[in-house]
């Protein structure tokens, strides 16, 4: 009897261990079919094409006017009365501040009594030589300006003259139209020759000077636009005109650029301020990626194409960029597919499923 039930309990454990041998043979099997017949990954596709491309670099600039004119005192003298004060706009010839004239009014009257008493010497000295000095005009040229210098006539011509002009720079004028700044002088003080007396600004005729990298150089020209922003309000935008691209490449890799303003809105800008500049490119049939396409393989560029059912792991060379595409320079063509969702794990050759194809959106 106990050999009948040992030989069961040896069948029984027999028929067991084939049965799990057989249900680990079925999930070993099962595993690799799964591993050769993958779900395929489902994605969104577009399909490349060239177009426009916009792209917009950002570098930092100074305001400058074109016309700004330091004022300085052309005389000795006491400042006598100021006619402009920082901030006023004055116009070109218009008097800003007036020194004491006594000085030159006095030498304004000796100089003319010089005048009268050497004309009398002239004439003196052309009536001794035989000439009739009621008719001037027929006496040689050469024998007048002879008797002018000899009688002192010429040199009183000439005192009178410089009489009169430092009688005018007592008159301190705009040499240009613009605003008033820097002015700090007391009135009645004495003032010496090439004191300065303020700063005339044009800030209707204003320029911006920046740089940029010698890699953008080739995509700016004179009479490319720009846009001016202020660094402190985003919404204050100006526009200017580029009128000089230097010839020459700093140590730095970096190019010399100037620009014209043209519309200075709401007048935020003035000479010496620091903006933001942003730089518009446009390039023309070109090659367009979009950015959610791209993934980065060990710090490469990297697009997956579909082909046959297949995600290609394709290398690709990207240019500039702006908010939504690359510029394509090389590793993909026109027409060429490539996944632009649910690329982030996929591996070479994967299989996918294209749930939609995407336009573009510019």
């Amino acid at each position: 009897m106990k050999r009948i039930l040992l030989g069961g309990i040896i069948i029984v454990s027999m028929v067991f261990s084939a049965c799990r041998d057989h249900s680990k043979q079925s999930s070993e099997k099962s595993d690799k079919a799964a591993q050769v017949f993958p779900e395929p990954v489902e994605v969104k596709v577009i399909k490349l094409k060239k177009g426009i491309f916009e792209n917009r670099r950002y570098t930092n600039g100074i305001i400058k006017s074109g016309r700004k004119a330091v004022v300085s005192f052309p005389m000795n003298g006491i400042l006598l009365e100021m006619r402009a004060y920082n901030g006023k706009w004055v116009k070109k010839g218009e008097i800003i501040a007036l020194l004491d004239t006594i000085e030159a009014t006095v030498a304004i009257e000796r100089a003319r009594m010089q005048l009268e008493r050497t004309h009398l010497l002239f004439l003196d000295n052309l009536i001794a030589r035989g000439f009739d000095v009621k008719n001037l005009h027929n006496i040689p040229l050469d024998v007048l300006e002879n008797s002018k210098i000899i009688s002192g006539f010429k040199e009183a011509e000439i005192n009178l003259e410089e009489a009169l002009n430092n009688y005018q720079k007592c008159f301190v004028r705009a040499p240009i139209s613009g605003i008033i700044a820097a002015m700090d002088n007391e009135i009645h003080g004495q003032i010496t020759l090439g004191r300065q007396l303020c700063t005339i600004v044009d800030n209707s005729n204003l320029q911006v000077y920046f740089k940029i990298f010698q890699s953008d150089v080739l995509f700016v020209r004179p009479t490319t636009m720009v846009d001016i922003i202020s660094l402190s309000d985003k919404n204050a935008c100006s526009r200017a005109i580029i009128d000089y691209i230097s010839p020459m490449i700093d140590e730095n890799g970096m190019c010399e650029v100037s620009a014209i303003v043209t519309h200075n809105n709401c007048h935020f800008l003035t000479d010496g301020m620091h903006v933001k500049v942003s730089i518009n490119t446009v390039h023309s049939n070109a090659l367009i990626l979009p950015k959610q396409a791209v993934v980065f393989k060990e710090d490469k560029p990297v697009v997956f194409v579909v082909k046959n059912g297949q995600a290609n792991w394709t290398e690709v060379s990207i240019g500039s960029e702006n908010d939504h595409y690359y510029l394509v320079e090389s590793g993909l063509e026109p027409g060429d597919v490539v996944v632009i969702e649910n690329n982030a794990w996929l591996g070479h050759n994967a299989t996918i499923k294209v749930v939609d194809t995407v336009a573009y959106s510019y």
